[in-house]
């Protein structure tokens, strides 16, 4: 009987370790949650892009894609360099993203 305690002892403290520990579920749940939402901001920025570009010339109207990036896409920081002719958006709270316009 106590080998058996002792046994499922070591057994709780492997199952706790597996699920709390630094690699364990709960943080793997979460990364994998962080990385599903960048993935998604990044696509809908892609498709922002896409839709803000002139097909005949591939110019993309600045004026455009920053209305798309705060409306759709619900990204606030845009700043538009038009010394750099480029669009910055930072998104997620610390991902950031330049997008020539030429």
């Amino acid at each position: 009987m106590v080998i058996t305690i002792i046994v499922l002892l070591i057994l709780a403290g492997i199952t706790i370790q597996v699920v709390s520990g630094d690699g364990g579920l709960l943080n793997t749940g979460e990364d994998t949650a962080d990385k599903t939402k960048v993935a998604k901001i990044e696509d809908q920025i892609n498709l922002a892009i896409y839709t803000a570009t002139d097909m005949k010339t591939g110019e993309i109207d600045p004026l455009q894609l920053e209305k798309l990036l705060k409306e759709i896409v619900g990204v606030e920081n845009v700043i538009h360099n038009e010394d750099e002719d480029s669009i910055t958006v930072i998104y997620a709270t610390d991902r950031e993203r330049k997008i020539e316009l030429h």
